[in-house]
Protein backbone atom coordinates (compact mmCIF):
# COMPACT_ATOMS: atom_id res chain seq x y z
CA UNK A 1 0.00 0.00 0.00
CA UNK A 2 1.24 3.48 -0.88
CA UNK A 3 2.39 5.57 2.07
CA UNK A 4 -0.15 8.30 1.34
CA UNK A 5 -2.98 5.76 1.27
CA UNK A 6 -1.73 4.10 4.44
CA UNK A 7 -1.68 7.48 6.17
CA UNK A 8 -5.27 8.14 5.09
CA UNK A 9 -6.32 4.73 6.42
CA UNK A 10 -4.58 5.30 9.77
CA UNK A 11 -6.15 8.74 10.01
CA UNK A 12 -9.59 7.22 9.42
CA UNK A 13 -9.05 4.54 12.05
CA UNK A 14 -8.11 7.22 14.57
CA UNK A 15 -10.95 9.59 13.60
CA UNK A 16 -13.56 10.37 16.22
CA UNK A 17 -17.25 9.64 15.64
CA UNK A 18 -17.83 13.40 15.37
CA UNK A 19 -15.31 13.65 12.52
CA UNK A 20 -16.89 10.74 10.71
CA UNK A 21 -20.43 12.09 11.10
CA UNK A 22 -19.19 15.34 9.57
CA UNK A 23 -18.21 13.30 6.48
CA UNK A 24 -21.84 12.32 5.87
CA UNK A 25 -23.64 14.72 3.55
CA UNK A 26 -26.41 16.70 5.31
CA UNK A 27 -29.08 15.39 2.92
CA UNK A 28 -28.13 11.83 3.79
CA UNK A 29 -28.55 12.54 7.49
CA UNK A 30 -32.15 13.65 6.91
CA UNK A 31 -34.48 10.64 7.08
CA UNK A 32 -38.24 11.04 6.89
CA UNK A 33 -40.67 8.24 7.64
CA UNK A 34 -44.49 8.08 7.80
CA UNK A 35 -44.28 7.38 11.52
CA UNK A 36 -42.10 10.45 12.07
CA UNK A 37 -38.61 11.71 11.33
CA UNK A 38 -35.69 9.49 12.27
CA UNK A 39 -32.32 10.53 13.65
CA UNK A 40 -28.86 9.32 12.69
CA UNK A 41 -25.87 8.83 14.97
CA UNK A 42 -22.42 7.28 14.70
CA UNK A 43 -20.72 5.56 17.62
CA UNK A 44 -17.83 3.25 18.41
CA UNK A 45 -18.79 -0.27 19.41
CA UNK A 46 -17.25 0.38 22.83
CA UNK A 47 -19.67 3.28 23.36
CA UNK A 48 -22.85 1.32 22.72
CA UNK A 49 -25.19 0.96 25.65
CA UNK A 50 -26.30 -2.50 26.76
CA UNK A 51 -29.81 -1.69 25.53
CA UNK A 52 -28.56 -0.68 22.07
CA UNK A 53 -26.39 -3.80 21.86
CA UNK A 54 -29.43 -5.93 22.69
CA UNK A 55 -31.58 -4.34 19.99
CA UNK A 56 -28.79 -4.51 17.39
CA UNK A 57 -28.21 -8.18 18.17
CA UNK A 58 -31.93 -8.96 17.95
CA UNK A 59 -32.26 -7.26 14.54
CA UNK A 60 -29.22 -9.14 13.21
CA UNK A 61 -30.18 -12.53 14.67
CA UNK A 62 -33.76 -12.30 13.39
CA UNK A 63 -32.46 -11.53 9.90
CA UNK A 64 -29.45 -13.83 9.69
CA UNK A 65 -29.60 -16.76 12.12
CA UNK A 66 -31.34 -19.14 9.72
CA UNK A 67 -29.03 -18.18 6.87
CA UNK A 68 -25.93 -18.79 8.97
CA UNK A 69 -27.29 -22.14 10.13
CA UNK A 70 -27.57 -23.24 6.50
CA UNK A 71 -24.08 -22.02 5.60
CA UNK A 72 -20.54 -23.34 5.92
CA UNK A 73 -19.96 -20.81 8.71
CA UNK A 74 -22.65 -22.16 11.01
CA UNK A 75 -24.39 -20.11 13.68
CA UNK A 76 -22.13 -19.31 16.63
CA UNK A 77 -23.61 -16.45 18.68
CA UNK A 78 -20.50 -15.97 20.82
CA UNK A 79 -18.20 -15.69 17.80
CA UNK A 80 -20.65 -13.49 15.91
CA UNK A 81 -21.05 -11.09 18.84
CA UNK A 82 -17.28 -10.85 19.15
CA UNK A 83 -17.05 -9.87 15.49
CA UNK A 84 -20.06 -7.54 15.62
CA UNK A 85 -18.90 -5.57 18.66
CA UNK A 86 -15.18 -5.61 17.84
CA UNK A 87 -13.20 -2.72 19.33
CA UNK A 88 -12.53 -1.27 15.85
CA UNK A 89 -16.15 -1.47 14.73
CA UNK A 90 -18.18 1.66 14.16
CA UNK A 91 -21.96 1.80 13.98
CA UNK A 92 -24.23 4.16 12.12
CA UNK A 93 -27.52 3.96 13.98
CA UNK A 94 -30.95 5.11 12.83
CA UNK A 95 -33.33 5.78 15.72
CA UNK A 96 -36.88 6.95 16.19
CA UNK A 97 -36.95 10.49 17.59
CA UNK A 98 -39.75 9.70 20.01
CA UNK A 99 -38.36 6.61 21.74
CA UNK A 100 -34.73 6.70 20.50
CA UNK A 101 -35.01 2.98 19.68
CA UNK A 102 -32.62 1.67 17.03
CA UNK A 103 -34.55 0.64 13.89
CA UNK A 104 -31.68 0.23 11.42
CA UNK A 105 -27.90 0.10 11.51
CA UNK A 106 -24.74 -0.59 9.61
CA UNK A 107 -21.46 -1.63 11.21
CA UNK A 108 -18.14 -1.04 9.48
CA UNK A 109 -14.39 -0.91 9.95
CA UNK A 110 -11.54 0.81 8.15
CA UNK A 111 -9.27 -1.91 6.76
CA UNK A 112 -6.58 -2.72 4.23
CA UNK A 113 -7.65 -5.29 1.65
CA UNK A 114 -5.16 -6.38 -1.01
CA UNK A 115 -3.40 -3.04 -0.93
CA UNK A 116 -6.62 -0.99 -0.97
CA UNK A 117 -7.80 1.28 1.84
CA UNK A 118 -11.45 0.39 2.33
CA UNK A 119 -14.57 0.89 4.36
CA UNK A 120 -15.58 -2.70 5.07
CA UNK A 121 -19.30 -3.03 5.76
CA UNK A 122 -19.77 -5.94 8.16
CA UNK A 123 -23.52 -5.60 8.63
CA UNK A 124 -26.41 -3.57 7.25
CA UNK A 125 -29.86 -4.34 8.62
CA UNK A 126 -33.26 -2.69 8.89
CA UNK A 127 -35.99 -3.65 11.37
CA UNK A 128 -38.91 -5.32 9.49
CA UNK A 129 -41.35 -2.54 10.44
CA UNK A 130 -39.14 -0.10 8.57
CA UNK A 131 -38.52 -2.09 5.40
CA UNK A 132 -39.19 -0.58 1.97
CA UNK A 133 -38.72 3.04 2.96
CA UNK A 134 -35.19 3.58 1.70
CA UNK A 135 -33.28 3.12 4.95
CA UNK A 136 -30.91 0.50 3.51
CA UNK A 137 -30.03 2.75 0.60
CA UNK A 138 -29.55 5.69 2.96
CA UNK A 139 -27.15 3.71 5.14
CA UNK A 140 -25.18 2.61 2.08
CA UNK A 141 -24.94 6.22 0.94
CA UNK A 142 -23.54 7.20 4.33
CA UNK A 143 -20.80 4.60 4.00
CA UNK A 144 -19.91 6.04 0.60
CA UNK A 145 -19.94 9.57 1.96
CA UNK A 146 -17.39 8.50 4.58
CA UNK A 147 -15.34 6.57 2.03
CA UNK A 148 -15.16 9.54 -0.34
CA UNK A 149 -14.54 12.19 2.29
CA UNK A 150 -11.74 10.12 3.87
CA UNK A 151 -10.28 9.62 0.35
CA UNK A 152 -10.32 5.83 0.60
CA UNK A 153 -10.62 3.43 -2.32
CA UNK A 154 -13.88 1.55 -1.99
CA UNK A 155 -16.62 0.06 0.16
CA UNK A 156 -16.53 -3.72 0.48
CA UNK A 157 -18.78 -6.36 1.99
CA UNK A 158 -19.35 -10.11 2.14
CA UNK A 159 -22.74 -11.61 1.34
CA UNK A 160 -24.11 -15.15 1.30
CA UNK A 161 -24.98 -16.39 -2.17
CA UNK A 162 -28.26 -17.64 -0.73
CA UNK A 163 -29.15 -14.09 0.27
CA UNK A 164 -30.51 -13.18 -3.14
CA UNK A 165 -32.53 -10.21 -1.86
CA UNK A 166 -29.39 -8.60 -0.42
CA UNK A 167 -27.37 -9.35 -3.57
CA UNK A 168 -30.04 -7.73 -5.73
CA UNK A 169 -30.12 -4.70 -3.44
CA UNK A 170 -26.35 -4.20 -3.58
CA UNK A 171 -26.19 -4.73 -7.33
CA UNK A 172 -28.94 -2.14 -7.81
CA UNK A 173 -26.81 0.47 -6.05
CA UNK A 174 -23.70 -0.32 -8.04
CA UNK A 175 -21.81 -3.07 -6.25
CA UNK A 176 -19.91 -5.57 -8.37
CA UNK A 177 -17.97 -8.76 -7.69
CA UNK A 178 -14.67 -7.79 -6.09
CA UNK A 179 -11.39 -9.25 -7.43
CA UNK A 180 -10.83 -10.79 -3.98
CA UNK A 181 -14.04 -12.83 -4.23
CA UNK A 182 -13.31 -16.57 -4.59
CA UNK A 183 -14.90 -16.97 -8.03
CA UNK A 184 -13.73 -13.67 -9.54
CA UNK A 185 -12.55 -14.18 -13.11
CA UNK A 186 -13.87 -17.72 -13.28
CA UNK A 187 -15.47 -19.02 -16.44
CA UNK A 188 -17.65 -22.00 -17.19
CA UNK A 189 -15.62 -24.82 -18.77
CA UNK A 190 -16.56 -26.45 -22.01
CA UNK A 191 -19.49 -28.81 -21.79
CA UNK A 192 -17.45 -31.95 -21.16
CA UNK A 193 -19.47 -33.31 -18.29
CA UNK A 194 -17.37 -31.54 -15.67
CA UNK A 195 -19.67 -29.21 -13.76
CA UNK A 196 -16.91 -27.48 -11.78
CA UNK A 197 -15.85 -23.91 -12.42
CA UNK A 198 -12.40 -23.19 -13.80
CA UNK A 199 -10.51 -20.00 -13.18
CA UNK A 200 -8.29 -18.17 -15.64
CA UNK A 201 -5.22 -19.96 -14.35
CA UNK A 202 -6.70 -23.37 -15.02
CA UNK A 203 -7.44 -24.11 -11.37
CA UNK A 204 -10.81 -24.93 -9.94
CA UNK A 205 -12.91 -22.68 -7.77
CA UNK A 206 -14.32 -24.32 -4.67
CA UNK A 207 -17.92 -25.15 -5.48
CA UNK A 208 -18.70 -25.23 -1.78
CA UNK A 209 -17.91 -21.56 -1.31
CA UNK A 210 -21.27 -20.10 -0.30
CA UNK A 211 -20.40 -16.43 -0.11
CA UNK A 212 -19.21 -13.67 -2.40
CA UNK A 213 -17.34 -10.42 -1.86
CA UNK A 214 -18.79 -7.30 -3.44
CA UNK A 215 -17.35 -3.81 -3.71
CA UNK A 216 -18.00 -0.39 -5.09
CA UNK A 217 -15.28 2.13 -5.81
CA UNK A 218 -15.42 5.58 -4.27
CA UNK A 219 -17.22 7.79 -6.77
CA UNK A 220 -18.76 11.26 -6.98
CA UNK A 221 -22.02 11.66 -5.08
CA UNK A 222 -23.71 12.68 -8.33
CA UNK A 223 -23.61 9.00 -9.31
CA UNK A 224 -26.74 8.34 -7.24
Amino acid sequence: MEEEKRALLCSSIEASPEELVASILPDDREIHHPSGDLQVGLVLASSLSAADKGIIWRILADAMKEMYEGSSFGWNPTKKKRELFHKLARFILVRTRESAEVVAFTSFRFEEEDGFAVVYCYELHVSPNFHRCGLGRKLARMLFDICRQRRLDKVMLTVFKANTIAIRFYENIGFVLDPSSPEYGSTLPADDGDDSWEDEGGGHVNEECDYMILSKAAIPSSYY
